[in-house]
């Protein structure tokens, strides 16, 4: 199981207020120095670092597509109704996020790369890369961004406590898996979606699914590599999966999945048939930061601890 320590943290923070102080690109890909001081206003393009912020104690000024956040990320603390919607995560309304004066703007470098200059021109800008090819493990680069965003609105301190509460809820979650023999069986984990195909399966190179082997499970799915840590499969080719497997997944609200379930492919799956099928609620968000992180895990643990 990985262990996050507070040096880990510090050392990451660090690095990365050092490099934004003095214009360059931190492990973390932030391409633009941090304001002079804390950042107070702060407007976040993904909602992995809304999620941040609010798991460091301060509500952002600005997020974009807040309903969907809402109904897809849902954690606690929530965002609160002051938080004023600045767009789609795709296209961010650039007068609206001028019009709120922030002294801070976080974006991801899949959809804000592009923008970042003239984001850059509104405010200190820094763009975060989860995905890059030759960037760390999903759990060590949310760890990364996390100390560095801390460190960008000076809450260290509490940055620090975010990832020992994730530390806790692993080693916890881990021993109360093993007391329960939950070890043995590997797992799928699946997004159930309205697209065709409808599922995605993610690979080692996932955040959530590095969670749950931090945990000390195993993954059932050696798909492809894809940057994203996920493939997407149908029905037909989701037959060729490990059936002795735990299959976890979250289904969204218009997946139709019900459909699915009914369709006697999907009935025949061993993992279907031996009710081996455990749903973790739609607002388990696989692609967020620490307190996405943490349900999950919650979640996982009360799923298969209860099976066992």
């Amino acid at each position: 199981m990985q262990s996050w320590t507070r040096r880990h943290f510090l050392l990451a923070a660090g690095a990365a207020a050092v490099a934004t102080a003095c214009g360059r690109r931190p492990d973390s890909q932030a391409v633009a120095p941090t304001p002079t001081g804390p950042a107070q206003r702060v407007v976040a393009l993904e909602w992995v670092y809304a999620e941040d912020l609010l798991a460091l104690g301060m509500q952002p000024v600005g997020v974009a597509d807040i309903q969907d956040y809402r109904s897809y990320v849902n954690v606690s603390p929530e965002l609160g109704p002051e938080v004023v919607d600045v767009g789609t995560r795709q296209e961010p309304n650039l007068e609206t996020i001028a019009r709120l004066k922030p002294d801070l703007i976080l974006g991801v470098a899949f959809r804000h790369r592009a923008i970042a200059s003239t984001l850059e021109a509104i405010a200190p800008t820094q763009i975060f890369d989860p995905y890059a090819a030759n960037g760390p493990d999903p759990l060590t680069e949310m760890q990364q961004t996390l100390g560095a965003i801390a460190a960008a609105v000076g809450k260290q301190a509490e940055g620090e406590a975010v990832v020992q509460r994730l530390q806790t809820a692993l080693t916890q979650g881990s021993a109360t898996l093993r007391e329960a023999g939950a070890m043995e069986r590997p797992f799928l984990l699946a997004q159930v979606l309205s697209a065709t195909p409808p599922f995605r399966l993610f690979n080692d190179r996932a955040l959530a699914t590095q969670t749950l082997i931090a945990l000390g499970l195993t993954n059932a799915w050696q798909g492809a590599v894809d940057p994203y840590g996920y493939n997407s499969l149908g029905l037909e080719e989701l037959t060729t999966a490990n059936q002795n497997a735990n299959f976890l997944y979250i289904a969204a609200a218009d997946a139709n999945f019900e459909q699915i379930q009914r369709n006697p492919l999907w009935q025949k799956l061993d993992f279907v048939a031996q009710e081996r099928t455990y749903s973790l609620g739609e607002d388990t968000w696989f692609f967020g930061g620490p307190l996405s992180t943490e349900r999950l895990i919650q979640r996982t643990v009360a799923a298969l601890g209860a099976a066992a």
